[in-house]
Protein backbone atom coordinates (compact mmCIF):
# COMPACT_ATOMS: atom_id res chain seq x y z
CA UNK A 1 0.00 0.00 0.00
CA UNK A 2 2.91 2.41 0.68
CA UNK A 3 6.81 2.00 0.17
CA UNK A 4 8.95 5.06 0.42
CA UNK A 5 12.37 5.16 0.12
CA UNK A 6 11.59 1.50 -1.72
CA UNK A 7 11.97 0.30 2.23
CA UNK A 8 10.67 -2.71 0.74
CA UNK A 9 11.86 -5.56 -0.01
CA UNK A 10 14.50 -6.08 3.06
CA UNK A 11 18.02 -7.11 2.05
CA UNK A 12 18.31 -11.22 1.39
CA UNK A 13 19.53 -12.16 5.14
CA UNK A 14 18.81 -9.25 7.07
CA UNK A 15 16.82 -9.42 10.26
CA UNK A 16 13.45 -8.94 11.21
CA UNK A 17 12.45 -6.83 14.10
CA UNK A 18 8.84 -7.14 14.66
CA UNK A 19 7.01 -5.11 17.30
CA UNK A 20 3.44 -5.84 18.50
CA UNK A 21 1.31 -8.46 19.59
CA UNK A 22 0.13 -9.32 16.21
CA UNK A 23 3.60 -10.91 15.24
CA UNK A 24 2.52 -13.79 17.47
CA UNK A 25 -1.10 -13.81 17.30
CA UNK A 26 -0.87 -13.58 13.23
CA UNK A 27 -4.91 -14.30 11.94
CA UNK A 28 -4.80 -16.71 9.14
CA UNK A 29 -8.85 -16.56 8.94
CA UNK A 30 -12.04 -15.75 10.95
CA UNK A 31 -13.84 -16.87 13.10
CA UNK A 32 -17.91 -17.77 12.76
CA UNK A 33 -19.27 -19.56 9.74
CA UNK A 34 -16.43 -18.50 7.98
CA UNK A 35 -13.81 -20.19 10.00
CA UNK A 36 -11.57 -23.05 8.73
CA UNK A 37 -9.55 -25.99 10.17
CA UNK A 38 -6.95 -26.42 8.06
CA UNK A 39 -4.50 -29.21 8.82
CA UNK A 40 -1.49 -26.57 9.53
CA UNK A 41 -1.11 -22.91 9.79
CA UNK A 42 2.17 -20.91 8.84
CA UNK A 43 2.33 -17.75 10.93
CA UNK A 44 5.31 -14.87 10.98
CA UNK A 45 8.21 -17.18 13.07
CA UNK A 46 7.59 -20.53 11.06
CA UNK A 47 7.30 -18.47 7.28
CA UNK A 48 10.43 -16.10 8.48
CA UNK A 49 12.18 -19.58 8.93
CA UNK A 50 11.45 -21.53 6.95
CA UNK A 51 10.63 -19.72 3.57
CA UNK A 52 13.39 -17.06 3.36
CA UNK A 53 16.55 -16.66 3.85
CA UNK A 54 15.86 -13.92 6.75
CA UNK A 55 16.30 -13.91 9.99
CA UNK A 56 14.16 -13.05 13.06
CA UNK A 57 14.83 -11.43 16.03
CA UNK A 58 14.12 -14.64 19.01
CA UNK A 59 14.31 -11.96 21.72
CA UNK A 60 11.85 -9.43 20.39
CA UNK A 61 9.85 -12.25 19.17
CA UNK A 62 9.42 -13.85 22.59
CA UNK A 63 9.39 -10.34 24.45
CA UNK A 64 5.36 -10.09 22.59
CA UNK A 65 4.81 -13.88 24.28
CA UNK A 66 2.58 -11.86 26.74
CA UNK A 67 0.53 -9.86 24.19
CA UNK A 68 0.73 -6.52 24.98
CA UNK A 69 1.22 -4.38 22.46
CA UNK A 70 4.17 -2.08 24.28
CA UNK A 71 7.93 -1.28 23.50
CA UNK A 72 10.31 -3.13 24.88
CA UNK A 73 12.92 -2.33 27.36
CA UNK A 74 15.94 -0.32 26.41
CA UNK A 75 18.32 -2.41 26.33
CA UNK A 76 16.11 -4.97 23.67
CA UNK A 77 15.48 -2.07 21.65
CA UNK A 78 18.95 -1.75 21.34
CA UNK A 79 20.22 -4.83 20.29
CA UNK A 80 17.38 -4.85 17.97
CA UNK A 81 18.50 -1.69 16.18
CA UNK A 82 21.70 -3.09 16.29
CA UNK A 83 20.64 -5.76 14.16
CA UNK A 84 18.75 -3.90 11.67
CA UNK A 85 17.70 -0.27 11.16
CA UNK A 86 14.02 -1.32 10.00
CA UNK A 87 11.03 -2.38 12.01
CA UNK A 88 7.88 -4.30 11.74
CA UNK A 89 4.84 -2.98 13.31
CA UNK A 90 2.02 -5.22 13.97
CA UNK A 91 -1.58 -3.84 13.45
CA UNK A 92 -4.00 -7.19 14.21
CA UNK A 93 -7.88 -7.08 14.07
CA UNK A 94 -10.24 -10.46 15.19
CA UNK A 95 -13.30 -10.72 12.57
CA UNK A 96 -16.47 -12.47 13.01
CA UNK A 97 -19.65 -13.26 11.20
CA UNK A 98 -22.68 -11.17 12.93
CA UNK A 99 -20.19 -8.90 14.55
CA UNK A 100 -19.77 -5.72 12.58
CA UNK A 101 -16.49 -3.43 13.65
CA UNK A 102 -16.88 -1.06 15.92
CA UNK A 103 -16.03 2.49 15.45
CA UNK A 104 -14.00 2.95 18.85
CA UNK A 105 -10.56 2.74 19.44
CA UNK A 106 -9.28 -1.32 19.06
CA UNK A 107 -12.01 -1.69 16.18
CA UNK A 108 -11.66 0.54 13.25
CA UNK A 109 -8.82 3.56 15.13
CA UNK A 110 -5.97 2.06 16.66
CA UNK A 111 -5.54 1.47 20.98
CA UNK A 112 -3.87 3.65 22.64
CA UNK A 113 -0.98 1.01 23.33
CA UNK A 114 -0.79 0.61 19.75
CA UNK A 115 -0.61 4.15 18.92
CA UNK A 116 1.91 4.24 21.34
CA UNK A 117 3.83 1.52 20.31
CA UNK A 118 4.22 2.98 16.56
CA UNK A 119 5.40 6.57 17.90
CA UNK A 120 8.17 5.26 19.91
CA UNK A 121 8.99 2.94 17.44
CA UNK A 122 9.43 5.36 14.69
CA UNK A 123 11.83 7.55 16.95
CA UNK A 124 13.97 4.32 17.66
CA UNK A 125 14.66 3.27 14.13
CA UNK A 126 15.47 4.37 10.82
CA UNK A 127 13.04 2.98 8.91
CA UNK A 128 8.99 1.71 9.54
CA UNK A 129 7.34 -1.03 8.34
CA UNK A 130 3.57 -1.34 9.57
CA UNK A 131 2.23 -4.57 8.90
CA UNK A 132 -1.67 -4.51 8.60
CA UNK A 133 -2.97 -8.11 9.89
CA UNK A 134 -6.58 -6.88 9.25
CA UNK A 135 -9.98 -8.38 7.24
CA UNK A 136 -10.81 -4.61 6.75
CA UNK A 137 -9.83 -0.88 6.58
CA UNK A 138 -9.00 1.01 9.36
CA UNK A 139 -8.54 4.45 10.17
CA UNK A 140 -4.69 5.70 8.05
CA UNK A 141 -4.19 8.82 9.61
CA UNK A 142 -1.00 7.66 11.71
CA UNK A 143 0.88 6.38 8.90
CA UNK A 144 1.76 9.69 7.98
CA UNK A 145 1.39 11.22 11.75
CA UNK A 146 4.36 9.31 12.72
CA UNK A 147 6.48 8.57 9.68
CA UNK A 148 5.86 5.15 8.58
CA UNK A 149 7.68 4.71 5.26
CA UNK A 150 5.58 1.33 4.13
CA UNK A 151 2.58 -0.54 4.65
CA UNK A 152 1.65 -4.00 3.73
CA UNK A 153 -1.71 -5.63 4.36
CA UNK A 154 -1.91 -8.84 4.57
CA UNK A 155 -5.73 -9.63 5.16
CA UNK A 156 -6.59 -12.85 6.13
CA UNK A 157 -4.13 -14.98 4.21
CA UNK A 158 -4.98 -18.51 4.96
CA UNK A 159 -2.38 -21.49 5.79
CA UNK A 160 0.01 -19.98 4.10
CA UNK A 161 0.08 -16.50 5.27
CA UNK A 162 3.06 -16.76 7.51
CA UNK A 163 4.88 -17.89 4.31
CA UNK A 164 3.14 -15.20 1.53
CA UNK A 165 4.21 -12.57 4.35
CA UNK A 166 7.77 -13.45 4.65
CA UNK A 167 8.60 -14.60 0.57
CA UNK A 168 6.94 -10.75 -0.32
CA UNK A 169 9.27 -8.96 2.90
CA UNK A 170 12.42 -10.49 1.37
CA UNK A 171 11.06 -10.09 -2.64
CA UNK A 172 11.28 -13.97 -3.63
CA UNK A 173 7.86 -13.14 -4.37
CA UNK A 174 6.54 -9.55 -6.11
CA UNK A 175 3.05 -8.45 -4.39
CA UNK A 176 0.64 -8.03 -7.00
CA UNK A 177 -2.78 -7.24 -4.98
CA UNK A 178 -4.95 -4.12 -5.42
CA UNK A 179 -7.58 -3.29 -3.02
CA UNK A 180 -10.81 -4.61 -2.72
CA UNK A 181 -12.10 -1.48 -0.67
CA UNK A 182 -11.34 2.48 -0.04
CA UNK A 183 -9.17 3.24 3.12
CA UNK A 184 -10.53 6.63 3.98
CA UNK A 185 -8.31 8.41 6.79
CA UNK A 186 -10.91 8.14 9.72
CA UNK A 187 -14.27 6.76 9.73
CA UNK A 188 -16.84 9.96 9.38
CA UNK A 189 -15.48 10.60 5.75
CA UNK A 190 -17.51 7.69 4.57
CA UNK A 191 -21.02 8.81 3.87
CA UNK A 192 -22.99 5.95 5.34
CA UNK A 193 -20.91 7.01 9.08
CA UNK A 194 -24.05 9.49 9.20
CA UNK A 195 -26.33 6.27 8.86
CA UNK A 196 -25.15 3.43 10.74
CA UNK A 197 -25.34 4.01 14.54
CA UNK A 198 -21.94 3.78 16.78
CA UNK A 199 -22.64 3.36 20.37
CA UNK A 200 -22.49 7.18 21.12
CA UNK A 201 -24.76 8.01 18.39
CA UNK A 202 -27.50 5.01 19.78
CA UNK A 203 -27.00 6.28 23.56
CA UNK A 204 -27.60 9.81 21.71
CA UNK A 205 -31.23 8.89 20.37
CA UNK A 206 -32.16 6.62 23.13
CA UNK A 207 -31.04 8.82 26.03
CA UNK A 208 -28.72 5.73 27.40
CA UNK A 209 -31.35 3.73 27.70
CA UNK A 210 -30.80 -0.17 25.56
CA UNK A 211 -31.78 0.16 22.26
CA UNK A 212 -34.00 -2.54 21.87
CA UNK A 213 -34.45 -2.39 18.07
CA UNK A 214 -32.59 -0.92 15.26
CA UNK A 215 -33.37 0.62 11.82
CA UNK A 216 -30.77 1.53 9.32
CA UNK A 217 -31.68 3.68 6.59
CA UNK A 218 -28.37 4.67 3.90
CA UNK A 219 -28.75 7.11 2.00
CA UNK A 220 -25.70 7.27 -0.09
CA UNK A 221 -27.46 5.82 -3.13
CA UNK A 222 -25.04 4.86 -5.78
CA UNK A 223 -22.10 5.98 -3.95
CA UNK A 224 -20.65 3.23 -2.07
CA UNK A 225 -16.27 3.30 -1.57
CA UNK A 226 -14.51 4.28 -4.61
CA UNK A 227 -17.81 5.60 -6.35
CA UNK A 228 -18.35 8.33 -3.75
CA UNK A 229 -14.26 9.20 -3.01
CA UNK A 230 -13.46 9.70 -7.06
CA UNK A 231 -16.78 11.38 -7.87
CA UNK A 232 -16.48 13.81 -5.17
CA UNK A 233 -12.98 14.27 -4.54
CA UNK A 234 -13.09 13.08 -1.36
CA UNK A 235 -9.22 11.93 -0.43
CA UNK A 236 -8.85 9.30 0.58
CA UNK A 237 -6.13 7.33 1.74
CA UNK A 238 -5.56 4.64 -0.31
CA UNK A 239 -8.18 3.96 -3.06
CA UNK A 240 -9.60 0.80 -4.41
CA UNK A 241 -7.79 -0.84 -6.81
CA UNK A 242 -4.71 0.59 -5.49
CA UNK A 243 -1.35 -1.43 -4.98
CA UNK A 244 2.40 -1.26 -5.18
CA UNK A 245 4.82 -3.49 -6.76
CA UNK A 246 8.57 -4.10 -6.21
CA UNK A 247 8.58 -3.50 -10.28
CA UNK A 248 7.10 -1.37 -12.69
CA UNK A 249 4.70 -1.27 -16.08
CA UNK A 250 3.51 0.32 -18.81
CA UNK A 251 -0.08 -0.49 -20.01
CA UNK A 252 -1.52 1.33 -23.19
CA UNK A 253 -4.37 0.68 -25.60
CA UNK A 254 -3.46 -1.93 -27.90
CA UNK A 255 -6.60 -1.76 -29.72
CA UNK A 256 -10.94 -0.80 -29.05
CA UNK A 257 -13.69 -2.09 -31.03
CA UNK A 258 -17.35 -1.95 -30.66
CA UNK A 259 -19.18 -5.13 -30.28
CA UNK A 260 -23.02 -6.13 -30.21
CA UNK A 261 -25.73 -3.47 -29.80
CA UNK A 262 -23.59 -1.51 -27.56
CA UNK A 263 -20.38 -3.56 -25.80
CA UNK A 264 -16.75 -3.21 -26.79
CA UNK A 265 -13.62 -5.23 -26.80
CA UNK A 266 -9.98 -4.26 -25.89
CA UNK A 267 -6.82 -5.01 -26.27
CA UNK A 268 -4.55 -3.57 -24.02
CA UNK A 269 -0.38 -4.03 -24.09
CA UNK A 270 1.30 -4.36 -20.38
CA UNK A 271 5.15 -4.36 -20.65
CA UNK A 272 7.48 -4.71 -17.31
CA UNK A 273 9.33 -1.82 -17.76
CA UNK A 274 11.79 -2.35 -13.90
CA UNK A 275 14.15 -5.04 -13.04
CA UNK A 276 12.55 -7.55 -11.69
CA UNK A 277 10.03 -9.91 -12.56
CA UNK A 278 6.09 -9.29 -11.76
CA UNK A 279 2.24 -9.71 -12.39
CA UNK A 280 0.42 -6.68 -13.10
CA UNK A 281 -3.61 -5.80 -12.90
CA UNK A 282 -5.62 -3.53 -15.09
CA UNK A 283 -8.81 -1.63 -14.56
CA UNK A 284 -10.70 -0.40 -16.80
CA UNK A 285 -13.47 1.58 -15.83
CA UNK A 286 -16.71 3.68 -17.76
CA UNK A 287 -17.62 7.45 -17.84
CA UNK A 288 -21.29 7.88 -18.23
CA UNK A 289 -22.12 11.47 -20.43
CA UNK A 290 -25.43 13.11 -21.60
CA UNK A 291 -28.32 10.91 -19.93
CA UNK A 292 -30.76 12.25 -16.98
CA UNK A 293 -29.72 9.21 -14.89
CA UNK A 294 -27.48 9.74 -11.63
CA UNK A 295 -23.80 8.31 -12.19
CA UNK A 296 -20.83 8.03 -10.64
CA UNK A 297 -17.96 9.44 -12.08
CA UNK A 298 -16.14 6.07 -12.76
CA UNK A 299 -17.31 2.93 -12.81
CA UNK A 300 -15.60 -0.02 -13.01
CA UNK A 301 -16.55 -2.73 -16.37
CA UNK A 302 -13.48 -5.01 -16.70
CA UNK A 303 -10.05 -6.10 -15.22
CA UNK A 304 -7.52 -8.74 -16.04
CA UNK A 305 -4.16 -9.86 -14.35
CA UNK A 306 -1.14 -10.17 -16.31
CA UNK A 307 1.41 -13.47 -16.13
CA UNK A 308 4.51 -12.89 -14.41
CA UNK A 309 6.58 -10.80 -16.60
CA UNK A 310 10.25 -10.62 -16.93
CA UNK A 311 11.91 -6.82 -17.07
CA UNK A 312 11.17 -6.30 -20.91
CA UNK A 313 8.72 -8.77 -21.14
CA UNK A 314 4.97 -7.22 -22.35
CA UNK A 315 1.82 -9.12 -22.73
CA UNK A 316 -1.70 -8.22 -24.50
CA UNK A 317 -4.63 -8.97 -21.90
CA UNK A 318 -8.16 -8.67 -23.72
CA UNK A 319 -11.13 -7.40 -21.78
CA UNK A 320 -14.99 -7.72 -22.86
CA UNK A 321 -17.11 -5.04 -21.86
CA UNK A 322 -20.86 -6.48 -22.85
CA UNK A 323 -23.77 -4.27 -22.85
CA UNK A 324 -25.08 -5.73 -19.27
CA UNK A 325 -21.50 -4.28 -18.03
CA UNK A 326 -22.80 -0.59 -19.02
CA UNK A 327 -26.46 -0.62 -18.17
CA UNK A 328 -27.87 1.47 -15.58
CA UNK A 329 -31.42 1.12 -13.70
CA UNK A 330 -34.31 3.25 -13.86
CA UNK A 331 -36.92 3.27 -11.51
CA UNK A 332 -39.41 5.37 -13.38
CA UNK A 333 -39.38 2.75 -16.50
CA UNK A 334 -38.64 -0.62 -13.97
CA UNK A 335 -35.97 -1.42 -16.36
CA UNK A 336 -31.85 -1.63 -16.98
CA UNK A 337 -31.29 0.71 -19.76
CA UNK A 338 -28.48 2.19 -21.21
CA UNK A 339 -28.91 6.04 -22.22
CA UNK A 340 -27.98 7.61 -25.18
CA UNK A 341 -24.79 9.99 -24.52
CA UNK A 342 -20.78 9.24 -25.09
CA UNK A 343 -19.28 6.15 -22.95
CA UNK A 344 -15.61 6.86 -22.08
CA UNK A 345 -13.13 4.44 -21.19
CA UNK A 346 -10.55 4.96 -18.68
CA UNK A 347 -7.63 2.92 -18.08
CA UNK A 348 -5.58 2.74 -14.74
CA UNK A 349 -5.38 0.83 -11.41
CA UNK A 350 -7.26 3.58 -8.77
CA UNK A 351 -9.94 5.37 -10.46
CA UNK A 352 -8.41 8.83 -9.72
CA UNK A 353 -5.45 7.48 -11.85
CA UNK A 354 -7.47 6.19 -14.49
CA UNK A 355 -6.30 7.84 -18.24
CA UNK A 356 -9.32 8.28 -21.11
CA UNK A 357 -8.62 5.66 -23.64
CA UNK A 358 -11.10 5.56 -26.35
CA UNK A 359 -15.46 6.15 -26.21
CA UNK A 360 -18.22 5.75 -28.18
CA UNK A 361 -21.32 7.48 -28.82
CA UNK A 362 -24.59 5.94 -28.54
CA UNK A 363 -27.13 7.28 -30.32
CA UNK A 364 -30.39 5.82 -29.11
CA UNK A 365 -31.54 4.71 -25.61
CA UNK A 366 -31.37 0.33 -25.44
CA UNK A 367 -33.22 -1.59 -22.80
CA UNK A 368 -31.59 -4.49 -21.42
CA UNK A 369 -34.12 -5.99 -19.80
CA UNK A 370 -37.56 -4.94 -18.38
CA UNK A 371 -38.49 -5.86 -14.51
CA UNK A 372 -40.42 -4.81 -11.40
CA UNK A 373 -40.07 -2.14 -8.69
CA UNK A 374 -39.57 -4.58 -5.74
CA UNK A 375 -39.56 -3.98 -2.41
CA UNK A 376 -39.78 -0.11 -2.86
CA UNK A 377 -39.10 1.95 1.06
CA UNK A 378 -42.26 2.26 2.93
CA UNK A 379 -41.48 5.97 3.18
CA UNK A 380 -39.55 8.28 0.95
CA UNK A 381 -35.35 8.50 1.35
CA UNK A 382 -33.62 11.51 -0.12
CA UNK A 383 -30.65 10.13 -1.44
CA UNK A 384 -26.75 11.52 -2.10
CA UNK A 385 -26.58 12.93 -5.70
CA UNK A 386 -24.03 15.22 -7.70
CA UNK A 387 -26.30 17.33 -8.80
CA UNK A 388 -26.87 18.24 -4.87
CA UNK A 389 -24.04 17.08 -2.56
CA UNK A 390 -24.83 19.77 0.14
CA UNK A 391 -28.46 19.30 -0.21
CA UNK A 392 -28.77 15.34 -0.20
CA UNK A 393 -25.73 14.63 1.53
CA UNK A 394 -26.67 11.52 4.56
CA UNK A 395 -27.80 12.55 8.15
CA UNK A 396 -28.84 9.62 9.59
CA UNK A 397 -32.22 10.85 10.68
CA UNK A 398 -33.99 8.23 9.09
CA UNK A 399 -31.94 5.75 10.98
CA UNK A 400 -34.18 5.15 14.18
CA UNK A 401 -33.49 3.07 17.81
CA UNK A 402 -36.25 2.08 19.79
CA UNK A 403 -36.22 0.88 23.33
CA UNK A 404 -37.51 -1.68 24.91
CA UNK A 405 -39.52 0.79 26.86
CA UNK A 406 -40.97 2.31 23.90
CA UNK A 407 -41.86 -0.46 21.63
CA UNK A 408 -43.16 -3.09 24.71
CA UNK A 409 -40.49 -5.65 23.69
CA UNK A 410 -42.50 -6.23 19.45
CA UNK A 411 -41.49 -5.03 16.54
CA UNK A 412 -42.00 -1.53 15.94
CA UNK A 413 -42.56 -1.82 12.18
CA UNK A 414 -44.40 -4.31 9.82
CA UNK A 415 -42.50 -6.85 8.86
CA UNK A 416 -43.88 -8.98 5.49
CA UNK A 417 -42.46 -12.80 5.43
CA UNK A 418 -43.81 -14.31 2.43
CA UNK A 419 -42.92 -14.14 -1.18
CA UNK A 420 -46.46 -14.37 -2.64
CA UNK A 421 -47.16 -10.96 -0.63
CA UNK A 422 -44.40 -9.06 -1.93
CA UNK A 423 -45.32 -9.72 -5.60
CA UNK A 424 -42.19 -12.57 -6.19
CA UNK A 425 -44.35 -15.31 -7.14
CA UNK A 426 -48.26 -16.32 -7.77
CA UNK A 427 -49.65 -18.11 -4.89
CA UNK A 428 -49.09 -22.02 -5.22
CA UNK A 429 -51.69 -23.58 -6.45
CA UNK A 430 -52.72 -27.52 -5.23
CA UNK A 431 -50.70 -30.07 -6.81
CA UNK A 432 -51.46 -32.18 -9.16
CA UNK A 433 -48.30 -34.50 -8.74
CA UNK A 434 -44.74 -34.86 -7.25
CA UNK A 435 -42.23 -33.44 -9.68
CA UNK A 436 -39.34 -35.36 -9.35
CA UNK A 437 -35.56 -33.90 -10.44
CA UNK A 438 -34.24 -36.45 -12.91
CA UNK A 439 -37.49 -35.02 -15.08
CA UNK A 440 -36.41 -31.60 -15.48
CA UNK A 441 -33.33 -32.21 -17.93
CA UNK A 442 -35.62 -33.52 -20.81
CA UNK A 443 -38.70 -30.94 -19.50
CA UNK A 444 -37.39 -27.73 -17.87
CA UNK A 445 -40.71 -26.30 -18.44
CA UNK A 446 -42.08 -28.35 -15.48
CA UNK A 447 -39.54 -25.47 -13.56
CA UNK A 448 -42.33 -23.00 -14.04
CA UNK A 449 -41.51 -19.06 -14.19
CA UNK A 450 -37.91 -17.57 -13.08
CA UNK A 451 -37.41 -14.49 -11.59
Amino acid sequence: MKNEGNVLPLAPGSHVNAFGAGALVFRLGCLGAGKINPRYGIRVKEGIEKYSSLKLNEELYRFYMHEKNILPPDDVVNRARELSDTALVFITRVSSEARDIPADKGGYYLTDEERELVRKVSENFDKVVAVLNVAHPIEMGWVEQYGVDAVLWTGLSGMAGGRSLAEILEGSVNPSGRLPNTWAWDYHDYPSSRNFLTRADTDAKTGGEPARFITTVYEEGLYVGYRYFDSFRKPAAYMFGHGLSYTAFKASLKSAERTGECGARFEIEVKNTGERAGKEVVLLYAHFDGGALEQPDKRLVAFAKTKKLLPGESEVLHLEVSERRLKSYSEQEAAWIIEPGTVTFLLGGAPDKAKPVWAMDEEKKIVISRVKNRLRPPFPVKELTLRDPEGSFPRGELTKAWTERETGGKLPFKVTRTAESLGFVEPAATLERLIRFPELPDNPELIGPVY
